[in-house]
């Protein structure tokens, strides 16, 4: 490669590596001030608010992971080393931060489910949301230990590289990606079912008021499904699938990539949270704790 053209393509990564550590810096400052409305207004605490915050943290996680990662990658490139290996004396820190990683990725599209769950079962008439709420939890952060932890211990019986270099093209990392797949289409066969309860014109309107918040609640489901749904059968196909691209058009890839997974603190927080009719009237309102 000639070296103008190297230098061109440096450029490139350069300014996906920054655009991705803005756009994690909003999600980041997003989610934190979503997480602190949440807590402050006494109205807004009930079941459905409970599970914004714990699916809130699970994207704050995620988005602070990828954030170090981001930063040690511009550090990397700042200092003109091979790659952020070099930082670490020790692989167990390295190795560490990309299993939390992994972990965090899954529990955040879990909090997801849960939540469409949640408001499938919300459309019930009999259904009391406060029962069972420890369960839930417990599922939401527990279910991603099973495919991680399978993860972890086959790398680390198999893999011989410093910081496991390469895991993305070994087949064990479909113990986490096949989990997302799956994950997905639950959230999509959930989101579905909701939907036609909802929009059932057979069906009975008690509360018509009821019925239209829940909609609403409903459609905010629906954005941030898209939105994460794109992103990560986008970063699936990017990281796994032999793409025979030429090095600037996979460089303009890896730009639509970083802008979709770095940014779903921040949809996350817009939908659930700021675009939120509830969230709205308690704005207005003082402040209670």
């Amino acid at each position: 490669m000639k070296t103008h053209e190297a230098e061109y393509v440096a450029s490139l990564y350069k300014g996906n590596n920054i655009l991705g550590i803005s756009l994690l810096s909003i999600s980041v400052t997003a989610v934190l001030l979503a997480m602190f409305i949440f807590s402050s207004f006494v109205s807004l605490q009930n079941v459905r608010t409970l599970l914004l915050k714990h699916l809130l943290v699970a994207f704050l996680f995620e988005d602070f992971l990828t954030l170090i990662q981001q930063a040690l990658v511009y550090l990397a490139r700042k200092m003109k080393v091979p790659d952020i290996r070099c930082f670490f004396k020790s692989t167990a820190f390295c190795e560490t931060l990309l299993v939390l990683s992994k972990y965090t990725s899954l529990t955040s599209l879990t909090w997801v489910l849960v939540l469409v769950v949640y408001q499938w079962r919300n459309t019930k008439p009999w259904y009391n949301g406060n029962r069972g709420r420890a369960l839930i939890c417990a599922v939401g952060w527990m279910f991603s230990c099973v495919p991680t932890v399978a993860w972890t211990v086959i790398l680390a019986l198999t893999h011989k590289g410093k910081c496991w270099n390469g895991h993305l093209s070994m087949s064990s990392i479909w113990i986490i990606e096949g989990p997302k797949f799956g994950l997905l289409f639950l959230i999509l066969l959930f989101l579905m079912i909701t939907m036609w309860k909802l929009f059932d014109r057979k069906r009975e309107i008690i509360n018509i008021d009821e019925v239209l918040r829940k909609r609403a609640q409903l459609r905010q489901c629906m954005c941030v499904f898209v939105w994460i749904c794109v992103g990560q059968v986008t970063y699936i196909v990017s990281a796994h699938a032999p793409l025979q691209l030429d090095i600037r058009s996979l460089a303009a890839w890896s730009y639509v990539v970083t802008m979709l997974m770095s940014s779903k603190g921040f949809v996350v927080s817009i939908c659930f949270c700021f675009l939120e009719s509830d969230v709205r009237d308690a704005l207005k309102s003082p402040i209670t704790t």
